[in-house]
């Protein structure tokens, strides 16, 4: 959810448009895709009786974990060569970054990641795998499936470890080399305010880059011979799932941009911004009249969320079948019936058509007493008159 909101927000806010926000909003992508990779099937295995996975499902799982993972991997040197531009050359950035070496950049993360992952995954799922079948973890994770293989496996871990150095010690490397740059830069800076400043712009993503390659280093960096699988599976659970939970947290805890657009459109959706407008209104009959235009839907509102949320959040404890049947009967049946009348029967247009539509055009004529159909012609003219004299008072006044 979290990673959904900073997406929803650098997308309808403009002044988030910039490459900073471009590369975070593909971050927040792929943690939101390799979550969904493997948390279901996880919480599955872990709450159902069945634990089975499909040889093409696990196959499928593995490359497509491997390939956002990868890809991740190469973000995070993207964006560290943004802040790096950024800092070290803050009048050349929108030149230097611009929409074309961005994508450029997002295209080549994304190729590296998918590509890396198809060779681990084919010299892993090519193995002969003939005896047990019980991968030992939460999902389908290379070393635990390749454990299953019955041969020597001993040049598919070779290549796999040649992968992960690859992609392991050369995104630090050049992480490291992009801080160290702007260490220095930092450091030419003579205020304190500056500096604490330009730091600041680092540090989400310093947090975030060390939670995510402090567990996964430690896990595909280190010897074969100290493979622990029931140490790898804690720390695999928590790279994969609480990493991704944490990364919105942290980009958005101290960003100052993150919160402007988040209370914005809160702000432009929400009723506390209409009383704050309604209350400026001088006039009483004014106030009344704008607010009449909000009651309709803060009826329809509660009768939905009135009793859907009684029957959703309430404990577990306090669970009552019969009660339960009834208040849903209410939300599901009586609320759809009752919003067509909560909606018309202040509604002036609405009834303005209606009559129009039905009697105006003499639908209704054969259907209703005479006497009724006089009062209702008559209603109309009176609208009608009304009406005209309003338009008449505007062009007046306008004169």
């Amino acid at each position: 959810m979290g990673n959904g909101l900073i997406i929803l927000l650098i997308c309808l806010d403009t002044q988030l448009h910039t490459p900073m926000y471009f590369f975070l909003c593909i971050l927040a992508m792929l943690d939101m895709s390799y979550v969904t990779t493997t948390v279901p099937q996880m919480l599955v295995h872990l709450l159902a009786h069945s634990k089975t996975i499909s040889f093409a499902g696990c196959w499928m799982q593995m490359y497509v974990f491997s390939a956002l993972a990868a890809t991740e991997c190469t973000l995070f040197v993207v964006m560290a060569y943004d802040r790096y531009v950024a800092i070290c050359h803050p009048l050349r950035y929108t030149v230097i970054l611009n929409w074309g070496l961005c994508l450029w950049l997002a295209a080549v993360s994304y190729a590296c990641g998918f590509l890396s992952a198809l060779l681990h995954t084919f010299f892993t799922m090519s193995l002969p795998y003939c005896g047990p079948n019980k991968v030992n973890h939460y999902f389908c994770e290379g070393p635990s499936v390749r454990s299953l293989a019955c041969m020597d496996t001993h040049f598919t871990e070779m290549v796999d470890q040649i992968l992960n150095v690859l992609l392991g010690l050369t995104p630090i490397s050049l992480i490291v080399a992009s801080y160290v740059h702007i260490a220095k830069a930092i450091l030419k800076i003579k205020s304190t305010q500056g500096r604490c400043k330009a730091f600041s712009t680092c540090a989400s993503h310093l947090t975030v880059v060390s939670l995510f390659f402090g567990p996964s280093s430690y896990n595909y960096l280190r010897p074969h011979s100290s493979y622990s699988p029931e140490q790898d599976k804690q720390i695999a659970l928590f790279y994969n799932a609480f990493t991704a939970l944490l990364n919105p947290v942290v980009y958005s805890l101290r960003n100052k941009d993150i919160k402007r657009a988040f209370l914005k459109v809160v702000g432009h959706a929400s009723y506390v911004h209409i009383a704050k407008a309604i209350l400026k209104i001088k006039s009483t009959k004014g106030r009344c009249k704008s607010f009449s235009t909000c009651a309709s839907h803060l009826t329809v509102v509660f009768l939905f969320y009135g009793p859907s949320s009684y029957i959703y959040l309430k404990p577990n404890s306090s669970y009552s079948p019969e009660q339960d049947k009834k208040i849903t009967l209410f939300y599901n049946a009586f609320t759809a019936l009752l919003n067509p009348v909560v909606y018309s029967l202040r509604n002036k247009d609405i009834k303005r058509a209606f009559l129009k539509l039905y009697v105006g055009n003499g639908l209704l004529s054969s259907h209703i007493h005479p006497e009724v159909e006089t009062v209702i012609r008559h209603i109309i003219l009176e609208q009608k008159k009304r009406n005209n004299e309003q338009t008449r008072n505007n062009s007046a006044f306008q004169e």
